[in-house]
């Protein structure tokens, strides 16, 4: 066996039988059987450890956290030791169980509980049981049962052994560790490379003001400028030509605070658009064509990697209430930032084979593992020699699947994602008129298109008679599942072409949010490509009409991000405020609600043009937001009013005496559901706001400010008043916190009402104090006053040098 190679240790001159290096992982036996929750169960692979090296293992996003499970087919049940439950989701409540388990070596496992966890495969969500037990002083593996491997759909009956040649763990640990710079969890900065910007030559530098900031924001906004001063992100200057405003939006889960410039207002508009060509996608796919395995990179804060050419730096400065800062690296925002950043990762990635790369998702494909793990050696060796980092925790090593491009990628070929059709094959049935007849609305959009389409829906067109009661029928539910199926099944579906003109539709309902990306054929219809709708959650369902309408932007936005980003697409809505707000060419409003903001922040980073549609033109989103797709939310909604130091109005009095006051209730409801044409003229203060107006905890707010109810205006006055600061002050804290028409006209008259601030007023201000310069001998200077003592009269004199005091009582104080 001299030239034999073993496959325990890879090495040659003997066999594994006889290898000193020691077992691999044990093999794991296919057991098929079912057990009910009350009997004993059986898990196989419990206590694994040491030189047994791990099973085949699967990354699941268990509650929102990805948790990585070992594949034992011997164990009836999902089981996750307590550490996992501990560190991953201890939110989720765990209750008693009859289940008892027992290893394969017959030892007895404590179980603590069972929880129920909403885990996230492949696009669909599902709520699955887990049971969660005691480690028995031996570091136990979260253990994937039969009873998730069939609800998941993971083909586990084909997994009779397990034994691997190297964990694909260890694989990634040794990247790690040999690839340390990479890793890391700061973004790097590219080495030899500056990004350059570049204006048309008859622009004209354009300088905005500062935006006002909250003065609850305003020492936090101060600590993120100097953390971001401090990291070299942002240098401080003392003049600019160029200024863009700062927009400060709080980030979701009060996580901190974002700061960004609106450069749609200022910049973008003259800017030279780099014309380098993005890559692909049907390039990137044919190259990926015939892989085993493959490799998803993704780059950290990938444009902040790049640093700026010091000429691009000035025209890149953002204006802050602590003066002028430059960008020292590229910022999102910028129109001609894609084009950059592709051509640096063409260069950065030239000559390896077997690797594609779209702006900042870099893919590597290989025929077995050792051949992937060959070329993404190679792309990391690339990316460190550059100083480029990657984010870990969206990063996929030696996968047999991947979804890259909106497309899935896997050893079989590559095809559009279930995600892209799941809005209608799984869309609700209609449970009335309203939602059939949307259902039906997008089923005509795409009339043409389907064979046979009439007679297939012709039981639930039945419904829409005039003398016919509503009853779903057998042949109305055969109706609906036939139509969805020949939707999917028709040409209407289309693949995504860069060369085509596209398009994303985007609609809210009371429930529901629903969106169509879409390409704009030579005949001038609209082919889809993908298809997404979600319910809303409950904190959604009271946002105003604006805000759910922008939301569904944002919705279809994050869903097809990887087709819209770095090209030039068309956005339709049927709410035509919202081309005011949120328009390409529009400054991000500085009064409107913060997550109104955030999302004119993230729009900012597209190229787009924003147009209204009507509602009756809008069939395809407005059916999918009608029949959303039922999605669990969770409950991590966190709201903040205004920030006081102590708390003499809270949120549930308020919103009880808006519920009770005559015109906020009416605010209330048309904020919710629209404005009418015609209302009453107290209405007109909030109707002219009503783009900017927002509904959280039963309060009506005005940007950050709190509108307060009559009942509620004399208890904030009070409140404004009671340190009499006057009235100028007075108005600049109730801008920071509270609104209600007229209310300047109110502070007014409170303070010429008030002795006290109007004494103060006339009292003669005090001049500035100066320091005395210290004497240096005796006498050279005296102080001297009057005081009284019991009646008496002092005059006091003290010598400034020696402190020498001299006093004198006099009959009067002008003697």
């Amino acid at each position: 066996y001299r030239n034999h190679t073993c496959r325990n240790c890879n090495k040659k001159g003997h066999l594994q039988a006889v290898c000193k290096k020691g077992a691999k992982t044990k093999a794991v036996r296919y057991v098929d059987t079912t057990d009910d929750e009350s009997e004993e169960l059986s898990c196989h692979t419990v206590f694994y450890s040491g030189k047994h090296s791990r099973g085949y293992s699967v990354d699941l996003k268990i509650e929102g956290k990805t948790v990585s499970m070992i594949i034992d087919t011997g164990a009836a049940v999902t089981i996750v030791p307590e550490r996992v439950y501990r560190q991953y989701f201890p939110h989720v409540k765990c209750v008693e169980t009859n289940v008892s388990l027992r290893t394969y070596t017959g030892e007895k496992l404590k179980v603590l509980g069972k929880a129920k966890v909403l885990v996230d495969h492949e696009g669909s969500e599902i709520t699955l049981p887990v049971v969660i037990a005691q480690e028995n002083g031996t570091l136990m593996p979260a253990l994937l049962g039969r009873d998730w491997l069939e609800k998941l759909k993971i083909n586990w009956k084909a997994v009779y052994s397990m034994s691997a040649d190297r964990s694909l763990d260890q694989r990634v640990d040794a990247l790690r560790k040999k690839y340390p710079q990479v890793f890391k969890s700061a973004p790097g900065i590219v080495k030899n490379y500056e990004a350059r910007i570049y204006v048309k030559e008859a622009a004209q530098p354009v300088f905005s003001k500062a935006r006002p900031i909250p003065f609850a924001m305003k020492e936090e906004v101060s600590k993120e400028l100097e953390k971001l001063e401090q990291s070299g992100i942002l240098k401080r200057v003392t003049k600019s030509d160029w200024a863009t405003p700062l927009v400060v939006v709080a980030k979701k889960g009060g996580a901190g605070l974002r700061l960004c410039g609106d450069y749609k207002v200022t910049v973008n508009p003259v800017l030279k658009t780099d014309h380098y060509p993005l890559s692909l996608p049907e390039d990137l796919y044919s190259m990926l064509a015939g892989g085993k395995i493959f490799c998803v990179l993704d780059l950290s804060q990938a444009y902040q990697q790049v640093p700026l050419a010091e000429e691009s730096k000035a025209l890149l400065t953002v204006n802050t209430h602590l003066g002028l800062f430059q960008f020292q690296r590229l910022p999102y925002g910028i129109a001609s930032a894609p084009a950059i950043f592709q051509s640096l990762m063409d260069e950065v990635l030239k000559g390896i084979p077997k690797v594609g790369c779209y702006i900042d998702d870099v893919i590597v494909v290989g025929d077995n593992i050792d051949d992937c793990q060959q070329t993404v050696e190679k792309v990391l060796e690339r990316l460190a020699k550059h100083n480029i980092t990657v984010k870990e925790q969206k990063c996929e090593f030696f996968k047999q699947s991947v979804v890259y491009l909106g497309h899935k990628v896997t050893t079989d070929g590559i095809f559009p994602t279930a995600t892209k059709i799941k809005a209608i094959t799984e869309a609700p049935q209609p449970s009335n008129v309203t939602e059939l007849r949307a259902f039906l609305g997008l089923l005509n959009f795409y009339a043409k298109f389907i064979k046979d389409l009439a007679t297939v829906a012709a039981p639930m067109y039945d419904l829409l008679k005039k003398d016919k009661s509503w009853v779903w029928t057998d042949a109305c539910s055969r109706s609906f599942v036939e139509s969805k199926q020949r939707l999917i099944d028709s040409e209407v579906l289309t693949f995504y072409d860069v060369k085509k003109p596209i398009g994303l539709s985007c609609d809210s309902s009371a429930y529901g949010l629903g969106a169509v990306i879409f390409h704009v054929m030579p005949d001038g219809s609209e082919r889809p490509i993908a298809f997404a709708s979600r319910t809303l959650n409950a904190a959604e369902r009271n946002y105003a009409q604006g805000e759910k309408e922008a939301l569904a932007i944002i919705f279809g936005l994050s869903r097809f991000h990887k087709y819209l980003y770095g090209r030039k697409f068309t956005l339709y809505t049927d709410h035509q405020p919202l081309l005011g707000i949120l328009a390409s060419d529009k400054p991000i409003p500085s009064l409107a609600a913060a997550r109104i903001q955030r999302w004119a922040i993230t729009l900012a980073a597209y190229q787009y043009t924003l147009r209204h549609r009507n509602g009756k033109n809008m069939e395809v989103a407005d059916a999918l937001s009608r029949l959303p797709l039922p999605v669990k939310h969770k409950d991590d909604t966190k709201e903040c009013l205004a920030v006081f130091d102590s708390t003499p109005l809270t949120a549930s009095q308020v919103a009880g005496a808006t519920k009770r006051d005559r015109i906020l209730s009416k605010v209330v409801q048309f904020t919710l559901s629209g404005w009418p044409a015609h209302y009453d003229d107290q209405l007109q203060p909030f109707y002219v706001r009503r783009n900017e107006l927002s509904y959280e905890q039963g309060c009506v707010t005005w940007g950050q400010r709190v509108i307060i109810p009559d009942e509620l205006k004399n208890a904030v006055l009070a409140l404004l008043h009671e340190e009499h600061t006057g009235m100028q002050r007075m108005k600049m804290l109730a801008r920071s916190f509270v609104w209600w028409p007229l209310i300047d006209k109110d502070i007014e008259a409170i303070v010429r009402q008030c002795k006290v601030c109007q004494t103060t007023l006339s009292a003669k201000a005090p001049g500035p104090l100066h320091p005395w310069t210290y004497p240096t001998r005796v006498w050279q200077r005296v102080h001297v006053d009057f005081a009284m003592k019991d009646g008496s009269n002092l005059f006091l004199l003290v010598d400034s040098y020696s402190k020498w005091i001299e006093a004198k009582c006099l009959r009067t104080t002008t003697t």
